[in-house]
């Protein structure tokens, strides 16, 4: 099983210092999330949760660049949407950071979206580490990410599921 982003490419080393980095310490299962406060990253539930891996003790890793250099981790409480069931929809999790972390040029919380906002662009940036190649083991230790434009194509699966025109983008299961 895999994520990551397929093609695109590596990210400028720390010119998105509001990805983060989360590792199981027990199981080594990878995946990602985005700072949204000093005490809170936000990721998904379903990665957090996935049955066949699971995490038990996760840490999470800011100022990542490259996966093979680590700076401390830090443990972490786990909040689940209550509305989460088997992977169909509101498939997002806090995690709460034990220890807050000191905002820097490295380290930063991501700017959301205002929820007044009437329309969301159809253009996104997306980003992460993991698999290059769809349905293959293929880990990156760097961040990728790549442009994609989203569609409210019919055929692409369940309705919460967002959608992406091409053949490149995010692949989004557990390694």
């Amino acid at each position: 099983m895999d994520h990551g982003i397929v093609g695109g490419h590596v990210s400028v080393p720390h010119s998105r210092p509001y990805m983060v980095y989360i590792l199981d310490s027990i199981t080594h299962t990878a995946c990602d999330g985005f700072l949204v406060r000093e005490d809170f990253v936000m990721t998904a539930n379903y990665l957090m949760n996935n049955f066949s891996v699971g995490f038990r003790r996760p840490k999470v890793y800011l100022g990542v660049s490259d996966t093979k250099f680590l700076p401390h981790g830090i443990e972490v409480d786990s909040f689940p949407h209550p509305g989460f069931k088997n992977n169909m929809g509101n498939d997002i999790m806090l995690l709460k950071l034990k220890t807050p972390v000191t905002l820097n040029k490295t380290v930063t919380i991501i700017d959301l979206p205002n929820p007044w906002n009437d329309k969301i662009s159809k253009d996104c940036l997306v980003m992460g580490w993991g698999s290059t190649i769809y349905d293959h083991d293929s880990p990156s230790t760097v961040l990728r990410e790549l442009n994609v434009t989203l569609t409210s194509d019919a055929n692409c699966g369940k309705p919460d599921i967002i959608c992406h025109k091409g053949k490149v983008g995010p692949s989004l299961v557990c390694i």
